[in-house]
């Protein structure tokens, strides 16, 4: 943050009193000083005969502060800046920075003054408060700038804010100074104070600076597919030491007095977390320090652990503890949701493994806990991105012995977070299932559909009224909403606007080589409400990327079980709705409790109100395949070589089949796309944009040139042969990973089905 601080001296030897010997050297004592002072109009010499280096650094310093924000793009890039000229900086800038070196000046200057008297015996010298009445005057001068500066450069957006802010912050640091006065004792104590507040100012100065750089190369950063990220600045703190302590204490005095902190990658130098956590007696902590890589290291990183584990014991006693293991293997040895904090450092690491660090860590962090991060700076702008890139929700956990559909759908709803995302969802379509719900024909359609499902699949019913129970929305209007596909039949007699079929893409191959499917998931942006779900639900246990309001598996970018069955869905639209089959949501729901294929293939074999695609994967046995429904026709096609599927029935013959401008596009353009050869290969096919009106990969990008149809909500890869589910951040074709999820079983190449 721009400079090394300087030392604050502390030796008693500072305020040494000068012999004197009679009046004569008496009175030569006073002339020598009163030439002296004011020291803020001679600080050099002042300096000088005061005798202590410390004030000529700490006067080096206040001089070399800051005039202007820090380049951070040049930083970032490992050069020096290049100070800007003048007409490059804002008026507001200017005054503010010159105001804040003013002030540090001012406060050293007072301070020498009152060490000058003190060292020459001066009676004043035992006047404290009196002595530094200037710093009161200090006070209200910054008060009177600031609010002249405020007024007068108000057009100075994003600038104008941290400036006055770090101003008020200056006036406290002032005030606390002068209310510490009256309870010290004369000489050192208020010279050293002086000194540090000096400092302070001085430090406040530099942090402004850099923060004012962050704040516009942060204004320039741009997560692939989604914009620019939220960021907060936080300005007032003076080290990561402060951040800590401030983040623990505010957990304390909220009522946490107990609570356990893991640090995962303790430092070789400079312990911050120990230092933070030193005075909160309630606080637990685990720290673990890294094994090197290289095996030369291993005896030098041994010596460092001992030494730190000493430094642990002095400082904390039983309260901490220390590892010194691979952090895959510190991670196995913590429960999930056993942490209160966890620290992790992300400084060195690739964007793909900082991501799987935080997703690792952040499961082991309690619901309302906190995950910190050390290495989030401009020199490593791909850790800031992987951070910014999950559009989540938090993740949804729930484990029970019992089968109650109803407790589960209660979980999904009530939670506060996911109340508002399915509140939102829902109020987001509205207007549709209004159209679908006040319309006699749609009514008649919907009690049908209901009447089959209940007959059917109560539990599944009952699971989503749990889900309205949670959220305190209407059980009928969220019934509709899972089947608004199935409903929307019933449309074509009303004035509502015709159905627009632009839902999802698939880009799959299985061969001797290689085996995967590639998934875009698209929809309308108001169903962005996405969350990952760990389920544990009975003899199920199951992982599903899901949208919020809807059966798990139901409407879902990925889904897969601990038996290894995986699928992605896209919506195909036969000519009309059978109230006597089920709502593809509800079949899909199912296709998470299959034990094998076999299963699998039964539960989508049953009859459909309409029809669902389903691309059907087995990790155990490596094999994927393609399955079209028509009610209860069904068609299912073994993949071998490459194979896109859209959103029309291309292996079943369906001849009064609904087809959208944008499925017909895009599978144009993916049969003109060479075939993919391996999974980065499918993933650049996802993000293709060539064709403007209708791409394969819909995002902000795409719909400033034209893009005609709907939103990627979610682009996802399932590799057989590494037993991992990725989801990828922004447009799939940059190979940025967001979050990776791994099967409980590896692959098995002995059993494989290869076509």
């Amino acid at each position: 943050m721009g400079g090394v601080l300087p030392r604050v001296c502390h030796a008693a030897s500072l305020l040494v009193t000068r012999g004197v010997v009679g009046q004569t050297a008496a009175v030569n004592s006073v002339q020598q000083h009163a030439q002296l002072l004011p020291c803020a109009s001679n600080f050099q010499q002042c300096i000088t005969a005061c005798g202590v280096a410390e004030f000529q650094a700490l006067y080096e310093w206040l001089l070399a502060s800051p005039q202007q924000a820090e380049d951070v793009d040049v930083i970032a890039a490992g050069q020096a800046a290049d100070p800007r000229t003048s007409e490059q900086r804002t008026p507001l800038e200017l005054s503010t920075f010159q105001l804040l070196r003013d002030v540090g000046l001012s406060v050293l200057g007072s301070t020498l003054d009152y060490l000058t008297l003190c060292q020459h015996s001066d009676a004043r010298c035992g006047e404290v408060v009196e002595q530094f009445r200037s710093v009161q005057a200090m006070g209200e001068v910054l008060d009177e700038r600031m609010r002249s500066l405020a007024k007068e450069y108000l057009p100075e957006t994003g600038v104008r804010s941290p400036l006055l802010r770090v101003g008020h912050s200056v006036r406290s640091d002032l005030q606390a100074f002068l209310r510490q006065l009256p309870g010290l004792s004369a000489g050192l104590a208020a010279t050293e104070l002086g000194a540090r507040l000096a400092q302070t100012v001085g430090q406040r100065a530099r942090m402004l600076s850099w923060h004012l750089g962050m704040h516009a190369w942060v204004r320039g950063l741009r997560v692939p597919g989604r914009g620019a990220p939220v960021l907060i600045l936080h300005e007032e703190y003076m080290s990561f030491q402060d951040m800590i302590s401030a983040v623990v204490g505010t957990m304390v005095r909220n009522g946490q007095s107990q609570m356990a902190l893991v640090e995962v990658g303790v430092p070789l130098e400079d312990w911050y977390a120990l230092a933070a956590v030193r005075d909160f007696p309630g606080v637990q902590y685990a720290g673990i320090m890294a094994e090197p890589d290289q095996p030369s290291e291993i005896e030098g990183r041994a010596f460092i652990f001992e030494q730190r584990r000493a430094e642990l014991q002095t400082s904390l006693g039983d309260r901490g503890v220390l590892y010194l293991a691979s952090l895959q293997r510190a991670a196995d040895a913590f429960p999930s949701r056993s942490m209160d904090m966890a620290l992790v450092d992300f400084r060195g690491r690739s964007a793909d493994d900082a991501q799987e660090q935080m997703t690792l860590w952040e499961s082991k962090v309690k619901p309302g806990g906190v995950l910190l991060g050390v290495g989030f700076w401009p020199a490593s702008p791909e850790i800031i991105l992987t951070s910014e890139t999950a559009s989540l929700l938090p993740d949804f956990h729930f484990q029970s012995e019992e089968e109650d559909h109803h407790s589960l759908g209660l979980a999904l709803g009530s939670s506060p977070r996911y109340r508002a995302a399915v509140r939102a969802r829902l109020a987001s379509h509205d207007v549709a299932i209004d159209q679908l719900l006040n319309s006699s024909r749609c009514q008649q359609l919907f009690q049908e559909l209901l009447a089959n499902h209940e007959k059917h699949v109560p539990e599944l019913v009952e699971e989503l009224r749990g889900i309205a129970s949670g959220a305190n929305v209407s059980n009928e209007r969220l019934f509709a909403m899972s089947l608004q596909e199935e409903l929307a039949y019933c449309q074509e007699t009303l004035t509502a606007t015709p159905r627009v079929v632009d839902h999802c893409t698939d880009s799959m191959l299985c061969n001797s080589q290689y085996c995967f499917d590639a998934h875009n998931e698209d929809g309308d942006l108001a169903d962005k409400w996405l969350f990952a779900a760990f389920v544990q639900f009975g003899k199920s246990n199951f992982t599903v990327l899901n949208y919020a309001g809807d059966l798990l598996g139901g409407m879902s970018a990925f889904a897969f079980n601990k038996q290894g069955i995986a699928f992605s869905l896209n919506w195909v639209g036969p000519g009309d709705c059978d109230p006597a089959g089920l709502g593809r949501n509800f079949i899909s729901r199912q296709l998470l409790t299959a034990g094998g294929w076999d299963e699998a293939q039964r539960i989508i074999s049953q009859r459909h109100a309409a029809g669902h695609n389903y691309q059907l994967m087995d990790f155990k046995s490596r094999r994927i395949a393609n399955f079209e429904v028509a009610h209860d026709q069904v068609s299912e096609v073994a993949i071998g070589n490459a194979f896109f599927h859209v959103n029309q029935y291309q292996t079943l013959s369906v001849p009064d089949q609904m087809v959208g401008n944008s499925s017909l596009h895009r599978l144009a353009r993916l049969r003109m796309l060479p075939e993919p050869q391996m999974p980065q290969d499918a993933l650049k096919i996802l993000g293709d944009q060539r064709d403007r009106s209708y791409p394969i990969f819909h995002d902000e990008h795409s719909h400033v040139k034209g893009d005609l149809s709907d939103w990627t909500l979610a682009t996802v890869l399932f590799d057989l042969d590494q037993g991992t589910v990725d989801l990828m951040a922004g447009n799939p074709k940059e190979l940025h990973l967001q979050r990776r999820f791994r099967l409980s079983m590896p692959p098995q190449p002995a059993h494989a089905v290869v076509v």
